[in-house]
Order: structure tokens, then C-alpha cells, then sequence
């Protein structure tokens, strides 16, 4: 895995755009058929990146809930996600052995970082780009 320096970014403008695609993400889940569009390890990564910004704590359980995959699946994707070295996952030192604690390893933060920083220059430049907005319209005049 490629190592990212984590960029000094104000944490509450990452937190919006975070928070921003996860809401979209939902949107498009209740709209359309959320099995069309299943993505649970990247789920699980936004989620932990948020809660990172957030400088939260998440459990295994708190993390299933929140990404709304069954925790199988979330453990499947955890064991991946935990091989590719993109988080870690510790026991709960308040001594709940039931749930582990789950974060985002440097590596892993430090990439999340780069794709958001990436992604959100990538937005700044489509919103001013006039062929985007051309697009938009005539799809909108052609679902009239």
C-alpha cells in the first residue's frame, strides 16, 4: 500500500464533504434498489474516516449499524480491509470483550485523505466546467 501524508485539511470541511457522500449514498439507496449499488468496504471506510474527523471511537457493533451491513458481511469486509492494512482493529480497554475497537490505521487515513482531497478538487473543477452544466440542462429539458 502507497504511503499518504495526511495534508493539513480543516476537519470540518473534510467532516461536510464526508458527511455529504454518505447522505447521497442513502439517497440513492432509498430511491433506487440498494442491492443494485452494494459497496460495503467502502461503507465501512467512510464511516471510519467520519468518525476519525470526528475524533470518535467505534466499535465493530457501532460501525455494522451505521454502514447498515449485516455483521458477516462486515466482518468479511474488516478482515480485508484489515489485510490490505487500511485499518486496525484492538480490543475495547474498557473491557467489553463482546465488541473490538475499530480504526482506520495511518496508512489507511493517509488515503482516505488523498481521495478526498482528490475528490473534492475533481468537483471543484466539473462545477465549473459549462459542458457539465450544458449536460445537466438538456437532460433536464429531455425529462420534461
Amino acid at each position: 500500500m502507497a504511503e499518504y501524508r495526511l495534508h493539513p485539511y480543516a476537519p470540518a470541511n473534510a467532516e461536510k464533504a464526508i458527511l455529504e457522500i454518505i447522505l447521497a449514498r442513502r439517497l440513492r439507496a432509498s430511491v433506487l434498489a440498494p442491492d443494485l449499488f452494494s459497496d460495503p468496504a467502502w461503507d465501512l471506510l467512510l464511516i471510519l474516516f467520519l468518525a476519525r474527523l470526528r475524533q470518535q471511537r467505534m466499535t465493530t457493533g457501532q460501525l455494522t449499524r451505521e454502514t447498515g451491513v449485516s455483521p458477516r458481511t462486515a466482518d468479511r469486509w474488516l478482515d480485508a480491509l484489515d489485510r490490505h492494512g487500511l485499518l486496525r482493529r484492538r480490543s475495547d480497554p474498557a473491557g467489553d470483550t463482546r465488541d473490538a475497537l475499530v480504526e482506520l490505521s495511518p496508512g489507511g487515513a493517509g488515503a482516505m485523505q488523498h481521495w478526498l482531497e482528490a475528490w473534492i478538487e475533481s468537483q471543484s473543477i466539473t462545477g465549473s466546467d459549462n459542458r457539465v452544466n450544458d449536460l445537466l440542462t438538456r437532460l433536464h429539458q429531455d425529462n420534461e
